[in-house]
C-alpha cells in the first residue's frame, strides 16, 4: 500500500519530550487525538517502510468492520498479521483499536470471535480485539484521558 500523502504526527511541546524513549526510525509527537501527551511513531509512506510483520497504516484509513470510524490521523506503521480477507481465510481483516480509539494492530476475524463489529455489541461495548483471549470480544469502550 502507499498512502496519498506522508502525515507525521504533531509536533510534541518541548516539556513533554521525556515521555518519549523512541527507537530507531521513529519521532516523538502528540498521541494520534491530541489528548496532551507524547508517544513514539514510525512514520511511513509505503508498507517497505516498515517492519515485516507491519503495515504501512494511512491516515485517514478507515476500518470497514468499524462503522466507517476515522481511526488514524497520520500514517504510521503497525503491526499486522493481515491486510485484507485473503490473509484471514476469507474472514474480514480488522482494525483493533487502542485505548484511545487510535488504531494499534491489524487482525483477523475468526469463527470463534464474539463479534464482527459495533453493531454485535451492545450499546455502550465496542467490538475490539482481546490480546488476552486472541479473538474479537465486546467490550465497554473506553475514554481517553
Amino acid at each position: 500500500m502507499t498512502c496519498p500523502e506522508l502525515v507525521g504526527p504533531a509536533a510534541c511541546p518541548e516539556d513533554q519530550l521525556s515521555e518519549c524513549d523512541c527507537g530507531d526510525g521513529e519521532v516523538c509527537g502528540l498521541n494520534i487525538e491530541g489528548y496532551g501527551h507524547c508517544e513514539c511513531y514510525a512514520p511511513c509512506a509505503t508498507d517497505a517502510d516498515c517492519d515485516a510483520d507491519e503495515v504501512c497504516f494511512c491516515a485517514s484509513r478507515r476500518d470497514p468492520t468499524q462503522a466507517g470510524h476515522n481511526i488514524m490521523h497520520i500514517n504510521t506503521c503497525l503491526p499486522s498479521e493481515c491486510d485484507g480477507p485473503e490473509d484471514c481465510g476469507g474472514e474480514l481483516c480488522g482494525v483493533a483499536l487502542d485505548s484511545c480509539q487510535g488504531a494499534a494492530a491489524q487482525r483477523c476475524h475468526t469463527a470463534e470471535d464474539a463479534c464482527d463489529d459495533d453493531g454485535d455489541c451492545d450499546g455502550s461495548e465496542q467490538c475490539t480485539y482481546a490480546e488476552s483471549e486472541a479473538r474479537w470480544t465486546c467490550q465497554e469502550k473506553s475514554t481517553c484521558e
